[in-house]
């Protein structure tokens, strides 16, 4: 749960921020084209907590190897292999 409720949680804030901006018409009024409402600075560092703890499930998930050797789902299919 923690890589996906965490960081769901944490985009919250600048999630809201986004939603308002465009209720109240301020998205783009009297800013930069290409600028969006950001929630703020506690908003943005949330996002990106939000952010490393996406890329550690990925990392996690994705990218480490598994337990070497047979378990109840068979042979290791890496068997052999560097």
């Amino acid at each position: 749960m923690i890589f996906y409720a965490l960081p769901f949680a944490l985009n919250v804030p600048q999630q809201m921020a986004v939603i308002h901006a465009m209720q109240e018409g301020l998205a783009n009024a009297g800013q930069p084209p290409g600028a969006m409402a950001t929630g703020g600075p506690l908003a943005t560092i949330l996002g990106g907590v939000a952010t490393i703890i996406s890329l550690w499930a990925f990392v996690e998930l994705y990218c480490l190897r598994g337990t070497a050797g047979d378990n109840r789902y068979g042979t290791d299919p890496l068997a052999g292999k560097s």
